[in-house]
């Protein structure tokens, strides 16, 4: 069957492994008119005609069942495990003939007197509860044994409005009390109502309205004792009538039959907020478009189900399709959900004052199109799932909160959320129409993520083809069963990878999320449970058991019942069912034995289909997990038998699930769709398994045979999980164990076998590998192999063979190798034949840890002394990529570990090529910083910075290995001065200076019989780089000028010093050492229209002091000329004006001002005409129209 490309496969696969450990039938033996089940304790409630109730326990071997009491004839009955009562609707007919529906919740019903063993073929006519006259007659009066016990009557009291008096107490509080729940509203029999297991709230819904019914347990302020109350809070109204309730936590789910909707309620800022106005522009915003998705049905006779998720909910004007469509447009209509506080919600009983908030999560409605064929919502049902453990408390906390709680909310608390509510992960929702059911998992304490349009994220997680129409479902953690008219349907259940990663987050276990592995979701929902059934109309879940009510003279046996299991079960006060009822309880298997079933069909298709096999293993897995992971209620609210029984198979859960996970692992290590091995290491790490035992348990399982699929996937979990950097970097290390030596020999034979480019990998990665002599000696023949293989395939394609270095890799294992048996020189000079440093560098970066002296970063290690002697450009990429990743402190490390090697190195060329590498790694650090191009400022590594300056001022005064290393010896023409620019750009004056301009005057310090090296070049360019910088900080300058004071000989002095010092006090010094680049640092430094009028007077003073024949005197009149024609042609006349000497000059300045002004005032007005040429033609193209 063909899959859409988007929504959830439709395909089924079919397999019975399902199998129920017994079958229990009993005859109910009188009428039936409402059920319901306790699910904690295995227990099935029966309302009989007869105003009582009948309790039966399910479990074998159990006390016989009994009756309590009813005021009213039952017509819908639900039981919840908080608070431990009983709600009901019941109906009275008064002398008129019209009939009354009340909602009462029943309290200490399995503890009061009143209950008594019964037989369960007893007649309905000796178990007559009470005569007209109102006494106790038939079978409840027979079994009271006692007058006094004949007398006690019931409690009564108004829910919200009546506390319990001192008188009430008698006969004692776990006396049978009925508590009336006010409705303002007239309810009918076919109401709806649910409960909530974990908070204890109760919902009915009256007409188009949702009352909630908050549950409260507080003390009794004379007895001190505790009673069970309960409060109207909220009351919604929707756009349609629900038949059916469902309601978990903050969550309601109601149904009809031709419309679906989901909200969740909150109180805090998290839900999202439903506003009309808000909505009204969203919908302005969005248009008339409407984004479509289609999700293809199955059914054979109307494979168009059709449902509409509007902005409002609300029928709209929908079109005739053959398609399922997902539709979210613009809001038609008002708010369908208007929320309202009860008028008793009042500041005494501590309810919300705010209105609470309403996040929509499912809207769906069937056409009118599909009505037609009959085509309707048949039943839905939920189920909480909780992490197994807290997420917050432990339990005794929880328990000492719940003893100190006094049974009221505060005003920030939502009453509709228990304590537990952030243990909360999912909640698990199927809805089902004719022979089509649909999963999703809503997230539990986290809101739904919604953009502009939620349809996608709404797409149910599975769809259930079912083989016949349904009429009931129910749901356990693993298991989804549905009933139909054909019998009992048990399908796989599907969770997702969200609902599982929230379970691991709150689980104890160790297997980080990089370690986690999740079985797929491309694999279709598997039906393992098929059996016939007929006349059954209603279906229960409890803890153990699977419960079927099943009517002998049904009128619609043979077909399915309107009813839904999610309701309470309302049988027709009138008589319709007044037959026998039978009572089918099914032993559900439990997870470990649900999990050896699947096993033993799955290992029976190992060889012969491998994929259902891995389907079936996958199942298994799935079941033991959810088992181990999660509980449908809070660990706290678990009943003492539950706890039991969890922790009583929690050992023989856990030994099976890593099972089960050392078996998918295994599978997936055989398998070629796990090419990069991360599923099989994922699941061996979930096993609980190390490498050495995975490494003996393939072998065990597989054999050593070359080739096979199983040791090719051994190879690719080896290279995974022990010759893969990442666990080093991460600390954790397997080949360092106590048997490190012998399990390093165990994976070099497998490697030399099946995978002998890698062995240098091991080389690298276990130190265990090179203390034993025969391990070196083997890594050694193989790399001599490996050379000579390469060598000889080149040799075949012609090209010279002498040359040839080996593979990055194993060259860096040689030398590692050369180093532990202590020849550094041959380790250096096979690094030194790989020749460009990326080579190097590229495996450096891999196994980075191997710099560094074993457990600690803070000194380098041998190998990083060999390596920045054969190429320090290597070393300095590694630490500078480490560093960037690592911060300011991680660079701080790594320079105070080049120091330190360089302090203590063993000669003169070993300290001078560790000492390039940390200057290597500083202008790496700084270059980006200083340039600009990195907002970080550069005081947070001053000593740094300050260390790099005095590098350059060494390479100044003397010519030592710079000029002979590889990769900066070069030609100082205009390429290499831009390349050594690595701080941003020079000035341009400084090419004026010395040694780089021809012009140099012969007194320049710096100029001298021998031309300066490349290498002082370099570090002359990069200091005048960073002087240039205005990033760099102030103590760098003052050390530059400082030691330049000092060494009257530094290359470059000048050029040094007048970046140094400020402005007017470097004009007068240029003005004495190299005058011919003052005018051009004027244009590069003067910032000020008071520095060129300084440099003006200071040239008049020189030539009105100097000498006729002073040879100085042209200088100084050159740069006048030339400083006053820059100033004409890029200043106003008025700021030309400004900047003049006063008086206009003196001497022969005074006719050299007088020339230029004239020559400024021309270059103004040719400006001016020019601008007004420019404007008028401008004016006038605008007017042109050259259509």
């Amino acid at each position: 069957m063909k899959m859409p490309k988007e929504g959830p496969t439709r395909m089924v696969r079919v397999i019975s492994v399902h199998h129920f450990g017994g079958q229990g039938v009993e005859g109910c033996g009188e009428e039936v008119v409402g059920a319901a089940v306790d699910e904690a304790n295995d227990r099935l409630l029966l309302a009989l005609p007869t105003h009582a109730v009948q309790v039966r326990s399910l479990a074998p071997s159990s006390a016989p069942p009994f009756l309590f009491p009813t005021v009213d004839r039952v017509v819908r009955m639900l039981h919840c495990a908080k608070g431990n009562y009983v709600a009901t609707l019941e109906t009275k007919r008064n002398r008129q003939g019209r009939e009354t529906t009340y909602a009462r919740a029943y309290v200490n019903w399995d503890t009061a007197s009143y209950t008594h063993s019964i037989s369960v073929n007893e007649s309905p006519e000796s178990s007559k509860v009470k005569g007209e006259d109102g006494e106790p007659t038939g079978l409840l009066k027979d079994s009271l044994p006692s007058a006094s016990q004949q007398q006690q009557p019931m409690r009564a009291r108004i829910a919200g409005r009546v506390t319990p008096s001192g008188s009430q107490w008698w006969p004692g509080p776990s006396a049978l009390e009925m508590l009336e729940l006010p409705l303002k509203r007239a309810a009918s029999p076919d109401s709806p109502m649910a409960v909530c297991n974990v908070t204890g709230n109760l919902i009915i819904g009256v007409g188009y309205n949702l009352i909630l019914f908050a549950f409260r347990n507080p003390v009794h302020r004379l007895s001190k004792l505790r009673y069970v109350d309960f409060e109207e809070s909220f009351t919604f109204e929707l756009s349609f009538r629900p038949l059916h309730l469902l309601m978990a936590e903050d969550l309601v789910a109601c149904m009809s039959k031709d419309a679906l909707h989901v909200f969740r309620v909150g109180l805090d800022k998290e839900t999202e907020i439903v506003d009309d106005e808000k909505e009204e522009e969203s919908s302005k915003d969005c248009g008339t478009k409407m984004e479509v998705v289609y999700l293809p049905s199955i059914v054979e006779h109307d494979r168009s189900l059709r449902m509409t998720v509007n902005a409002a909910g609300h029928p709209g004007p929908f079109r005739e399709s053959q398609q399922m469509v997902v539709l979210v447009g613009p809001k038609p209509i008002p708010n369908p959900l208007s929320p309202s506080v009860s008028p008793s919600a009042t500041k005494e009983n501590q309810l919300p004052e705010a209105l609470p908030t309403i996040q929509h999560i499912l809207r769906l409605q069937i056409l009118a199109c599909a009505k037609l064929g009959r085509e309707e919502f048949r039943c839905f049902t939920l189920r909480t799932v909780y992490s197994a453990e807290l997420s917050n408390k432990d339990a005794a906390e929880a328990d000492s909160s719940n003893e100190e709680d006094d049974g009221s909310r505060t005003e920030n608390q939502n009453p509709m959320r228990s304590e537990n509510y952030e243990d909360l992960a999912s909640i698990m929702f199927f809805v089902a129409t004719q022979q089509e059911g649909y999963l999703y998992h809503f997230p539990g304490s986290k809101p739904v993520k919604r953009g502009t349009y939620p349809a996608k994220a709404m797409l149910p997680d599975a769809v259930y083809p079912l083989t016949a129409p349904v009429s009931s479902v129910v749901m356990e953690q693993y298991a989804v069963h549905a009933l139909t008219e054909t019998g009992l349907e048990t399908y796989t259940m599907r969770a997702g990878k969200n609902l599982l990663q929230q379970l691991e987050l709150h689980s104890d276990s160790k297997t980080s999320s990089k370690h986690t592995a999740y079985p797929s979701s491309e694999d279709p929902v598997c039906l393992i449970g098929l059996r016939p059934f007929f006349g059954v109309e209603h279906l229960f879940l409890t803890h153990r058991h699977l419960v079927l009510l099943a009517s002998c003279s049904s009128s619609s046996e043979g077909s399915p019942s309107t009813s839904s299991q999610d309701s309470p079960i309302s049988m027709s006060p009138s008589g319709g069912n007044t037959g026998r009822w039978t009572q089918y309880s099914l032993q559900l298997p439990t997870p470990t034995e649900l999990f050896h079933d699947m096993m033993q069909v799955g290992s029976a298709h190992v060889m012969s289909n491998p994929a259902t096999y891995l389907h079936l293993l996958s199942e298994g897995h799935l079941v033991l997990r959810l088992a181990l992971r999660s509980q449908p209620l809070p660990q706290n609210a678990l009943s003492d038998n539950l706890k039991k029984i969890k922790e009583a198979s929690y050992k023989d859960l856990k030994g099976l699930f890593e099972e089960s996970c050392a078996l998918l692992a295994d599978h997936y290590i055989r398998d070629d769709t796990d090419p990069d091995g991360t599923l099989a290491s994922a699941y061996y790490h979930m096993a609980g398994l190390n490498p050495s035992q995975v490494i003996d348990r393939v072998l065990e399982r597989n054999g050593t045979q070359n080739g096979s699929s199983a040791m090719k996937g051994l190879i690719r979990y080896i290279k995974k999980e022990l010759l893969s950097t990442e666990e080093v970097n991460n600390g954790n290390d397997p080949l360092a164990a106590p048997d490190g030596e012998s399990f390093a020999l165990k994976l070099l034979s497998l490697l030399e076998e099946n995978s002998p480019e890698d062995v240098s990998m091991l080389v690298l990665r276990s130190s265990a590998l090179l203390a034993c002599r025969q391990g070196v000696e083997r890594v050694l023949k193989v790399l001599k192999q490996r050379q000579q293989l390469l060598q000889s395939s080149l040799g075949e394609n012609g090209e010279e063979t002498f040359t040839t270095p080996p593979p990055p890799q194993d060259a860096l294992a040689l030398a590692v190798v050369c180093l532990h048996r202590g020849c550094p020189d041959r380790a250096c000079a096979v690094l030194t034949s790989l020749g460009a440093a990326g080579h190097l560098t590229s495996v450096l970066e891999e196994h980075s840890s191997l710099l560094f002296e074993p457990g600690e970063e803070k000194s380098l290690s041998e190998l990083a002394g060999v390596v920045a002697e054969a190429c320090p450009e290597a070393l300095a990429e590694v630490l500078g990529k480490k560093a960037e990743k690592g911060g300011s402190k991680v660079l701080a490390g790594a320079v105070r570990a080049l120091r330190e090697k360089v302090a203590a190195a063993g000669s003169a060329a070993e300290g001078a090529s560790t000492g390039k590498a940390l200057r290597l790694l500083l202008e790496k650090h700084f270059a980006p910083v200083l340039s600009g191009k990195v907002e970080e400022s550069s005081n947070t590594l001053l000593e740094e910075s300050k260390m790099l300056v005095r590098s350059y001022l060494a390479g100044l005064i003397a010519d030592s290995h710079l000029n002979g290393q590889k990769g900066e010896s070069a030609n100082s023409n205009s390429e290499s001065v831009s390349e050594w620019e690595i701080f941003g750009p020079r000035l341009a004056f400084l090419e004026r200076m010395s040694p780089f301009s021809s012009e140099s005057r012969k007194k320049s310090s710096g100029s001298g019989s021998n031309q300066p090296s490349d290498g002082q070049k370099m570090c002359l360019i990069k200091l005048q780089s960073m002087l240039c910088s205005t990033r760099l900080h102030p103590e760098c300058v003052a050390e530059v000028r400082q030691f330049l004071q000092g060494c009257p000989t530094t290359l470059g002095r000048h050029s040094l010093l007048a970046l140094c010092i400020p402005p007017r006090e470097a004009t007068l010094f240029l003005l004495e050492v190299c005058p011919q680049a003052l005018l051009q640092y004027a244009k590069d430094k003067y910032s000020a229209d008071n520095d060129w009028k300084y440099l003006l007077l200071l040239l008049q003073r020189r030539l009105l002091t100097s000498q006729e024949q002073s040879p100085m005197r042209v200088f100084y009149t050159r740069i006048l000329r030339d400083a006053l024609s820059h100033l004409a042609h890029t200043l106003s006349l008025e700021e030309f004006v400004k900047v003049l000497p006063p008086g206009g000059g003196k001497g022969e300045v005074a006719s050299y001002v007088a020339h230029y002004l004239r020559s400024c005032q021309q270059i103004q007005h040719a400006n001016h005409i020019r601008s007004l040429i420019i404007a008028t033609g401008n004016q006038l193209l605008s007017t042109l129209n050259f259509d």
